[in-house]
C-alpha cells in the first residue's frame, strides 16, 4: 500500500499528514492510532517522535518557528525543500529493513561516531533533499522498486553511497563533538535506559548561543571571524546572515559545531580573550538568553566592566 493510501484509510482523508512536520508534531491522534493498530505501548510511540526531546535537546516544544536544535524540513505541500532528514549510509545498510534515526534529525549531530563517518543530508548524485515518504511517487511497479532508503527524485540507493571522511580541526575538538554525539545517539534509543546527563544538556544550552553569536550580523560582534583566526581556519560560512545553524546544510553546520567545540572546551579563557580582543560585548553574550545556565552566567558576568579590557 502506498504511504498516502495507508495514511488515507488509518487517519482519515481529512486529516493531514505529510504536508507537515509529523515527527515534530506528533498529534496526539496519530499517536493514539499508531499504538492501538500496532500493538505497541503509547510509550514506546511517543519515544519515536521528536517531541520526546523536549527537555533535553530543546526546552520547550511549539507547533512553528525554529525549535533549537532540530533541523527544518522547509515543507512546501509534500515536498521538503530544506536538507532537514540526515542519514549515515553503512546505519542504513544494518539490519533487515533500513530506517532513518530520529537522532539524525538533530543539527548538532553532523557525524555518526558509530561508524566514524560524516552524516549526509543529500542524494549525492542528484543533490536533493530527503523524502523518504515520496519514495513510491510514480512508479509503476513501486512494490518491487521502491524502498525507504531510496532517493525519490532520482532512485538512488542512499545505502550504497561512499562513507565521507570526518573533517576535524583538532583531535580535541573531535574528542568533544563525538562525547556529547554518542550521549545524544543513546539516550535516542528507546531500548536503552539512558538519558543525557545534566552537563551535557546545559552544554547544548549554550551551544545554541555560541551558534546565534557565530552568525550574527550585528557590527560589534565579530566573534566568528576571531574564531576562525585563533583556530588559522579558513571562514567557511557563505550566508553569514539571520539564516540558523537549524536550516544550514551538513558542511556549515560542521564546521560551526568545531568552533563551538573549540569555544566550549575551556569556555572561561576563549571568551575573555574574545572580550578583550572586543570581538564579543558583555551584552552579546546576555542578550536573549533568559534561561542560561548558572556556570554560563557567573563566566559572563566578568565580563561586566568595560573598564578592565
Amino acid at each position: 500500500m502506498k504511504a498516502q493510501t495507508f495514511c488515507n484509510n488509518i487517519f482519515g482523508s481529512s486529516q493531514q499528514v505529510w504536508n507537515r512536520d509529523i515527527d515534530r508534531l506528533a498529534p496526539n491522534w496519530v499517536l493514539d492510532e499508531l499504538a492501538k493498530r500496532t500493538g505497541t505501548a503509547p510509550s514506546a510511540v511517543f519515544a519515536t517522535t521528536l517531541r520526546s526531546y523536549e527537555g533535553s535537546i530543546y526546552e520547550l516544544n511549539r507547533a512553528s518557528g525554529t525549535l533549537f536544535w532540530i533541523q527544518t524540513l522547509q515543507i512546501y505541500h509534500r515536498k521538503r525543500d530544506g536538507y532537514g532528514i540526515q542519514y549515515c549510509p553503512q546505519c542504513l545498510k544494518e539490519g533487515p529493513v533500513p530506517y532513518f534515526r530520529k537522532k539524525w534529525r538533530i543539527s548538532f549531530c553532523t557525524i555518526c561516531p558509530k561508524h566514524d563517518c560524516m552524516l549526509l543530508d543529500r542524494c549525492p548524485h542528484c543533490d536533493t533533499g530527503i523524502a523518504f515518504h515520496r519514495v513510491d511517487t510514480g512508479i509503476l511497479n513501486w512494490e518491487a522498486e521502491s524502498s525507504i532508503d531510496n532517493c525519490h527524485a532520482c532512485g538512488l540507493g542512499l545505502s550504497q553511497t561512499p562513507l565521507r571522511k570526518i573533517s576535524t580541526y583538532s583531535e580535541d575538538i573531535y574528542r568533544w563533538i563525538s562525547n556529547l554525539n554518542l550521549q545524544i545517539f543513546k539516550a535516542s534509543s528507546a531500548d536503552e535506559d539512558f538519558s543525557l546527563s545534566k552537563t551535557a544538556i546545559k552544554d547544548l544550552l549554550v551551544s545554541r548561543k555560541l551558534a546565534q553569536l557565530l552568525i550574527s550580523k550585528t557590527k560589534t560582534l565579530n566573534l566568528y571571524e576571531h574564531v576562525c583566526d585563533e583556530l588559522n581556519v579558513q571562514s567557511f560560512l557563505t550566508t553569514k546572515n539571520r539564516v540558523v545553524i537549524e536550516s544550514r546544510h551538513i558542511d556549515e553546520r560542521h564546521h560551526m559545531v568545531q568552533l563551538i567545540a573549540w569555544l566550549m572546551l575551556d569556555l572561561k579563557s576563549k571568551l575573555d580573550t574574545a572580550w578583550r580582543r572586543k570581538a564579543v560585548r558583555y551584552s552579546h553574550l546576555k542578550k536573549d538568553f533568559e534561561n542560561a545556565p548558572d556556570h554560563y552566567l557567573k563566566i559572563v558576568e566578568n565580563f561586566s566592566n568595560w573598564r578592565l579590557q
